[in-house]
């Protein structure tokens, strides 16, 4: 499960609009494999990302 929440700031009239934005990828951190190893080519499972939290600003021009 992943959570993510953003919100848009208008500063000034004349200005155009921030957003800042906050993400969680795998709120709970649970274990889970993408791939199994099985397979032409592939000789390793492969699982996906740990708990991650990720900012980020964004300006509109």
């Amino acid at each position: 499960m992943n959570f993510g929440v953003s919100h848009e700031f208008k500063w000034f009239n004349d200005v155009k609009p921030t957003t800042l934005r906050f993400d969680i990828v795998n709120v709970f951190d649970t274990i889970y494999g993408i791939r199994d190893g099985s397979g032409i080519g592939v000789f390793a499972p492969q699982f996906g990302p740990r708990r991650g939290f990720f900012f980020g600003i964004s300006q509109k021009l």
